[in-house]
């Protein structure tokens, strides 16, 4: 019995209930396919058209909650009438109409976000059979896919004793998700401060001016709404697409080195360093674990210490040359997983190798296999080359 056989109500779960009704009701574009990490021309056309769909509407929606805003505001003034408030000796105008009609519009545009981000990851996961009904792990992939249309962040990395943010203090923490969640509120105010303080002189004279500062939102809005769709389409497909790659490579690693103790004493903290240098809990990270602890038996040390970089590196000089260039391929993929790759990936990777005897491939060959993965052509090409 799956969670499509026992639908759950929607007063208990709404957005749930929803994401249930929508799978149901998608029509697959194709029945029988083994390789979900593997796309063809079909399913690429029908992706780009999914995500200019969303992108399209997730910036309608932030463009419409300014023009929503601001005109009935400035066109029908006696619905919002303003007093001056003192607060601590500053006064500022408040309207108490105005704040009350502001966050309606403001928790309409979310509901319509998030129903198009359902609608969106429902799209992507039927484009490439996923998850699949046959599958024995379709509730769990389900439910994966329900966490990214609601933006829920994996912390399953804990259950390896994996943590991203070892080594940041609470406060670091807490800053870096601040940042994370108030991106687009900061850079409209700081577009607006820059904004009237060029135009200041002129909007003494041209009253007008001061219509054209808080309809400088509209564009940023609009930017901040349709980059947060399309980060959920791409990280739908990211999760798709990883699950079969993950475990085509985990597969070669357990042929090769299963009978290696050397090679699997070091995989573990090799899996923290991924983590860590990326610092996210991403779903994927933790798919990439999950397979490594279970195929090749791990056990988890709830007692260890905090990760050695110096004694890691030095106990991957210590195995064979293969096993190595197997490591360096399992820090490329872990890296690349996530589906975004920056230059600080780039110069972590060629830290990692001092000597310059395993990673000695360019950027451009990184950039190249992270597109490989996200086009959805496979990282056969990585788990084949010699690096070199």
């Amino acid at each position: 019995m799956n969670k499509i056989d026992s639908p759950i109500t929607w007063w208990k779960n709404p957005t749930l209930h929803y994401f249930q009704k929508l799978f149901e009701k998608q029509p697959k574009i194709k029945v029988d396919d083994d390789e979900t990490y593997l796309l063809n021309d079909l399913e690429r056309a029908e992706l780009q058209k999914t995500k200019h769909f969303i992108i399209f509407w997730a910036a309608c929606y932030g463009a419409c909650g300014v023009i929503f805003l601001y005109v009935p505001f400035y066109v029908f003034p006696f619905l919002f009438p303003s007093e001056e408030i003192n607060l601590y000796g500053i006064k500022f105008p408040f309207s108490l109409s105005f704040t009350i009609y502001g966050l309606f519009l403001a928790v309409l545009e979310i509901v319509l976000l998030i129903v198009l981000n359902l609608k969106s990851v429902i799209k992507v996961g039927h484009i490439c059979n996923f998850p699949d009904v046959k599958d024995r792990n379709f509730d769990r992939n389900f439910q994966v896919l329900y966490e990214v249309s609601i933006e829920k962040q994996a912390t399953e990395l804990l259950d390896f004793d994996i943590n991203p943010m070892e080594g940041l203090s609470t406060w670091q923490i807490m800053i870096y998700n601040i940042w994370n969640k108030v991106k687009a509120t900061l850079s409209n105010m700081i577009i607006k401060m820059l904004v009237g303080r060029i135009l200041g002189r002129f909007m003494v004279r041209y009253s007008f001016l001061h219509y054209f500062v808080d309809f400088i939102s509209l564009p940023i809005f609009a930017f901040w709404d349709a980059y947060t769709s399309y980060r959920v389409f791409r990280e739908t497909k990211v999760r798709v697409l990883a699950t079969g790659t993950i475990q085509n490579f985990v597969v070669t690693f357990k042929r090769k080195f299963y009978d290696d103790e050397k090679f699997k004493s070091v995989l573990l903290d090799c899996l923290r360093f991924i983590a860590i240098a990326k610092r996210s809990f991403h779903h994927n990270h933790y798919l990439l674990a999950e397979n490594i602890v279970h195929s090749f038996d791990l056990v988890i040390d709830k007692d260890r210490k905090k990760m050695d970089l110096e004694f890691l590196l030095k106990s991957i000089q210590e195995l064979t040359p293969e096993a190595r260039v197997a490591l360096a391929k399992l820090f490329i993929l872990g890296m690349l997983i996530d589906g975004y790759l920056s230059k600080r990936d780039w110069y972590i990777l060629k830290n990692l190798d001092k000597k310059d005897e395993i990673i000695n491939f360019t950027y451009q060959d990184l950039k190249r296999w992270e597109q490989e993965f996200i086009k959805g052509y496979g990282l056969n090409n990585l788990l084949t080359d010699d690096l070199h």
